[in-house]
């Protein structure tokens, strides 16, 4: 209570007492009435002062015991804001490290996968020097005798589909273990209906788009077994070995080192068993999301790598039957029907009449280019030096670098380039003038007084033979009906006995019923019926059924 309020108090005091004795109407002394009104107000004040002090007192012990609460709640709050915080701090640490963690396994992983790319790569390009070309055209029209038939088709086309055989083949990296003919047209062994159907898809997939793939086409009943087979040794459909090797945990990632103690393979084991469930998921912070996605990227890359590695590390076992050397080639004329083989095919079973008649000394086919290979570098200094529009001192470059005939024939761009001849005219009248030499290699066609329809059909099953590996047994080729009695006898011809068996493929038939001669008596009535091939059983009866 303010000193204000007191006087007023004081005042209402005083004049309350008056208006008391002026209802009694009775004399006052006023002195005493003042004395006593003054004591009355002073008795007053004092307990007024009791009263301020006393509430005074009550609200400053209020106050102490509120501020004291508040400080205490206070510090409870503080202390658990800071826990809280402390918590979240911690949370947020934890946290951190384990996006950390995860970037940096996924970032090595990235690093990996990526160096085995580059590995992948060099050794491609070594392989390529050694042989083949590294810069080849892709927009060549490539001139392939297809068994005897000659079907034009770009580079860029036969290598369109990466990490295929067909792509390694014709990617350069084995140029020059590709065999060509006397023309300088590069050999594929293979039936020339099946390749053109090939090169008809492959076209048909260059205008395709990306979205709205083909499907693989099949042909007549009587090409397409070698067709598909002919897919199968190209790698342009999938024949289960790469799926088979990683269902089986064979495929491992070729990991380069960095250096460190790291395991690779632990390290490959960790970041593709990761799982990102801790992390949010949800918008704005779809971490979770992002991390799903990097690895599943990995992963295809992983995949993409691992099978790449494979196809390069079976390529020179893969493609084997497409490489070879232009002396093993032949050319076959069948009453005007000509066709184009390899030496080696035709040598397949090696006891055959047909093995022999090919076999070397017996059998050596005409080659004009023996000539060129017997040249010295003087020779071919002088032979370079001869070429219209060839600077003079190109012709010495040979002789400096020891390049006789046997070497001029079998240079390439790169190897003119290794030498000196570096401008880009010399380099382009050389390589046209040495292509001029290869192609003056001229083969004359062995005369063979056969059917060329079962004779194509003797070829195909070599060379069905010769593109399947060792343990598969090859399918059987289809048989006209009409061709079926010509067919067994030209084969018993050039593959008398038991080496008939080797193109006829007759299966046997397993029975604990029958005994070894019925069964062979029910194989000759079957093979007089046009029945060729494989048996199968059916049904096994009993001896009295």
């Amino acid at each position: 209570m303010c000193v204000s309020h007191l006087s007023c108090f004081r005042g209402q005091i005083i004049k309350g007492h008056f208006e008391e004795l002026a209802e009694a109407k009775t004399p006052v002394d006023l002195n005493f009435c003042c004395i006593v009104t003054m004591e009355k107000v002073d008795t007053a004040s004092t307990a007024s002062d009791d009263v301020m002090k006393s509430l005074f007192g009550e609200f400053e012990k209020a106050k102490d015991t509120l501020q004291k609460d508040f400080n205490r709640a206070k510090e409870t709050l503080k202390k658990d804001f800071n826990r809280d915080n402390d918590a979240l701090g911690k949370d947020f640490d934890r946290a951190k490290d384990e996006f950390d963690k995860a970037k940096d396994v996924l970032g090595k992983a990235k690093n990996q996968i990526h160096e085995g790319f580059e590995e992948l790569r060099e050794d491609q390009d070594a392989l390529a020097a050694e042989n083949g070309v590294l810069d080849v055209d892709g927009s060549e029209i490539l001139d392939i005798n297809a068994g005897g038939v000659i079907i034009s088709v770009s580079r860029d086309t036969l290598t369109q589909i990466k990490g295929t055989r067909l792509e390694a083949l014709f990617s350069g990296r084995w140029e020059k273990r590709l065999p060509k003919d006397g023309d300088g047209r590069v050999l594929l062994d293979v039936n020339p209906n099946c390749f053109r159907a090939v090169v008809d898809y492959l076209n048909e997939q260059k205008i395709t788009p990306p979205n709205s793939p083909i499907e693989m086409p099949h042909l007549e009943e009587e090409d397409d077994i070698i067709f598909q087979q002919l897919l199968l040794a190209f790698g342009l459909v999938d024949d289960g070995a790469v799926q088979s090797k990683r269902s089986a945990g064979e495929l491992e990632l070729v990991t380069v080192s960095d250096g460190s103690d790291e395991n690779p393979k632990a390290l490959k084991d960790q970041w593709q068993s990761m799982n990102f469930d801790s992390f949010p998921k949800e918008p704005p912070h779809e971490i979770q999301t992002v991390l799903k996605e990097e690895q599943k990227a990995l992963l295809a890359a992983n995949n993409d790598l691992i099978e790449q590695q494979l196809l390069f590390e079976e390529e020179n076992n893969d493609l084997r039957f497409f490489l070879g050397d232009d002396e093993d080639i032949v050319l076959l004329n069948f009453s005007g029907t000509l066709m184009a083989t390899k030496r080696s095919t035709l040598g397949l079973c090696k006891n055959s009449v047909l093995a022999k008649q090919f076999d070397e000394p017996l059998w050596v086919q005409q080659d004009n280019t023996k000539a060129v290979k017997k040249w010295s570098c003087e020779d071919v200094s002088k032979w370079v030096t001869a070429i219209e529009g060839m600077p003079d001192n190109i012709g010495a470059t040979f002789v400096g670098n020891d390049v006789n005939g046997v070497a001029l024939l079998v240079m390439g761009r790169e190897d003119l380039k290794d030498i000196g001849v570096t401008k880009a005219g010399p380099l382009a009248l050389l390589l046209k003038e040495i292509t001029n030499l290869c192609r003056e290699k001229k083969s004359e066609a062995v005369f063979i007084d056969h059917s060329a329809y079962c004779f194509q059909k003797i070829l195909d099953t070599l060379r069905l033979r010769s593109m399947c590996h060792s343990e598969e047994k090859p399918p059987s080729v289809y048989i006209q009906g009409s061709q079926q009695e010509r067919f067994k006898k030209i084969v018993e011809y050039y593959f008398p006995g038991e080496y008939s068996d080797f193109i006829l493929q007759r299966g046997e038939i397993d029975s604990t019923i029958l005994s070894k001669h019925n069964s062979s008596q029910i194989e000759s009535w079957l093979l007089e019926d046009g029945v060729l091939g494989d048996l199968e059983l059916l049904y096994r009866g009993s001896r009295d059924g």
